[in-house]
């Protein structure tokens, strides 16, 4: 079972809760109904006070490294000839479960 996302202010957050946040600001600018995966990768490294930057052994996190904490959570990269990207409305249920209304 995935833990949740609401949390006391002194607990810290699961990784998988941490992205879910992250990728629901980033949803919050107009992007259109899906991302790239690589876009995505991109402005999580942007975001100031993440991890993403210098996620494992202080590299960026890597596609396949969101996949797989966005995987407990049932969400999914879709492939197609351009690539693989995120559907906004993947997240829907994983925000309403894992978020509180303060992250």
């Amino acid at each position: 079972m995935v833990a949740s996302a609401a949390k006391v202010e002194d607990e810290p957050q699961s990784d998988g809760a941490l992205l879910l946040r992250d990728i629901a600001a980033i949803f919050t600018t107009p992007r259109g109904e899906r991302i790239n995966s690589s876009d995505l990768c991109d402005t999580l490294c942007a975001l100031e006070d993440s991890p993403w930057g210098e996620w494992r052994g202080n590299k960026p996190i890597s596609t396949r490294g969101v996949a797989q904490l966005l995987k407990p959570f049932g969400i999914k990269p879709i492939r197609d000839r351009a690539g693989s990207f995120y559907r906004m409305h993947d997240f829907d249920d994983a925000f309403a479960r894992y978020l509180t209304a303060e992250t």
